[in-house]
């Protein structure tokens, strides 16, 4: 199954942690809040995943480089407009 998630917050409820961080790269109990939401989606049997990104997109793209998560594709999509 693929799942598609728009990663395209702002984080204005998060700042001052947000001002130069992604809310996706924020971490809870040392790890990413991106890797809790892709566990979730491993965990209901998702293999393919893309995330709609805007915002702070180097930063996700950063975390995924090699385009893979525990076995599942992850495809990063930068919204231009």
């Amino acid at each position: 199954m693929k799942a598609v998630v728009m990663a395209n917050d702002e984080g204005a409820f998060l700042r001052p942690l947000t001002c130069t961080l992604s809310v996706y790269k924020l971490e809870l109990l040392g790890k990413p809040l991106l890797f809790y939401v892709l566990d979730s989606l491993i965990a209901a049997d998702f293999k393919e995943i893309i995330l709609i990104v805007k915002l702070k997109a180097s930063q996700i793209e950063a975390m995924l480089s090699d385009g893979e998560y525990k076995g599942a594709s992850v495809t990063v999509v930068i919204e231009e407009e």
